[in-house]
């Protein structure tokens, strides 16, 4: 996988379309990975809402870290793109 060159045109795009492809990763293996650790950990301590709500949270707090670092680096690698179209 090759990642954008932040010093040639069009490199805000790649940028985007990779974050793009990161909350999409997420959101089909880490919803699916969490919310089969809870349903297992429910079933065997019959505390479903406990964990539910865990992983509910363990996901909230990966999609925001991982959009903060993307936004991040969208700033960073995007310097000088604003008014070129």
């Amino acid at each position: 996988m090759a990642f954008p060159d932040p010093d040639r045109p069009g490199a805000c795009a790649k940028i985007a379309a990779y974050r793009n492809k990161d909350t999409a990763l997420i959101s089909l293996v880490g919803l699916v990975e969490l919310m089969r650790a809870a349903t297992l950990g429910a079933a065997a301590t019959r505390e479903p809402l406990t964990l539910y709500l865990a992983a509910a949270v363990l996901y909230f707090i990966i999609g925001a870290c991982s959009q903060g670092l993307f936004s991040l680096a969208e700033r960073r690698f995007g310097r000088g793109m604003r008014g070129r179209a």
